[in-house]
């Protein structure tokens, strides 16, 4: 496969269209076909080298992706082939976080294109439990644009706000969350959102 790698840190010119091998899946793993990959602004941190987060180079960047499940490694249970999924975080699962259905706040979570080759490529490979379906009636390109806004949101309105499926509620956010807000209403549950910016 082809990927986009740097090799040194630096700016946009040190990445570099190459030959890698092809992942693939060991126990617990899934190999993605990457369709849509967005670029997160900590891509462009790490790449700079002004992260918080090392490096081993070369690197694959690319955290928010989308696309389809080509192999499952044994034991994988929540994915098969030609399943369409799109990353989320890779969490410990044994902190009381995680023990307590808030793994997005795990302090050891694990992130695509971070500590983990990620998919500016044409596969990804990561333990399976890591990838989410896409619903029907969303598009690669927004599963892959939506993935740390709508976890914001969705912590914001669900778990800080206590809305639930079906339920009404309002809300005053910028515009970002004001779109999640009436896509969500597509995705099978009906909030109300009534969104202001101030």
């Amino acid at each position: 496969m082809h990927a986009v790698r740097f090799h040194e840190l630096g700016g946009e010119d040190r990445l570099r269209y190459e030959a890698v091998a092809d992942p693939l899946p060991g126990p617990g793993e899934a190999v993605v076909r990457v369709r849509a990959c967005g670029v997160n602004h900590l891509d462009l941190d790490l790449r700079s080298g002004t992260s918080r987060f090392p490096v081993a180079l070369p690197h694959i960047l690319g955290m928010e992706f989308s696309g389809e499940v080509v192999a499952v490694g044994t034991g994988v249970t929540t994915a098969k082939v030609g399943d369409r999924v799109m990353a989320s975080a890779i969490p410990c699962e044994t902190c009381r976080y995680c023990r307590t259905g808030r793994d997005n706040l795990c302090p050891e979570a694990r992130h695509y294109g971070v500590l983990t080759p990620g998919a500016y490529a044409g596969y990804v490979k990561g333990p399976a439990r890591s990838l989410l379906p896409v619903p029907s009636g969303l598009g690669f390109e927004g599963a892959a644009a939506i993935q740390i806004a709508f976890g914001t949101a969705w912590h914001m309105l669900i778990v800080k706000g206590g809305l639930s499926p079906f339920s009404a509620g309002s809300t005053r956010s910028s515009a970002p969350v004001a779109g999640l807000a009436r896509r969500w209403k597509r995705w099978r549950t009906s909030p109300r959102g009534v969104c202001s910016l101030r």
